[in-house]
């Protein structure tokens, strides 16, 4: 009888979901409400440069969310090791050196699970517009930082400007549906 086994390793962090939450909890309190973009604004920029990545590996990740986005902060920012993070100073990007001398944080997509390889310009508009539908009716108040993520996205996709031209065609398909 043979056995198998699986493998996972567990992801420091906090989903991108419970940071933004926390960053809205504090600004209530703080009242930073007519502050610039921060630090909520600057994750969704790196969000959308990441999401481009995927795109432009041909990856689309099928279930976006900020619930599948795991967020690490190096040492030193928020008191948290990233593993195995990458750095010009170390050529394999793990160790305590690569962790330490990290700048910002790193985001970690976790869960393809619906994901696909595909290079279609229309499976990467709806990958993309899935993730703006969940992310305009979960972070509600962060509604005008999504222009971030989407230009952020449109300057690191080699596709990106064709990319967000389809979406508003896919949502007026959808109207009729």
């Amino acid at each position: 009888k043979k056995e198998f086994s699986i493998l996972t390793e567990f992801i420091e962090g906090n989903t991108l979901k419970a940071e933004l939450e926390g960053i809205m909890q504090k600004a209530k309190k703080h009242d930073d409400s007519k502050k610039g973009p921060g630090k909520a604004g600057e994750l969704l920029k790196l969000a959308g440069e990441k999401i481009a990545l995927l795109h432009n590996a041909g990856i689309v990740h099928g279930d976006l969310t900020t619930s599948n986005i795991i967020v690490q902060w190096p040492a030193g920012d928020k008191g948290e090791l990233v593993s195995g993070s990458l750095d010009k100073k170390s050529k394999t990007g793990k160790g305590p050196d690569a962790r330490k001398a990290r700048k910002g944080p790193v985001l970690v997509f976790i869960d393809f699970g619906l994901g696909e390889l595909s290079a279609k310009i229309e499976d990467k508009a709806v990958d993309l517009l899935a993730f703006k539908k969940m992310f305009l009716s979960t972070h509600f108040g962060l509604a005008k930082e999504w222009t971030g993520l989407e230009k952020a996205y449109s300057n690191a996709c080699s596709d990106g400007p064709l990319v967000l031209k389809r979406i508003p065609k896919i949502e007026a398909r959808a109207m009729y549906a």
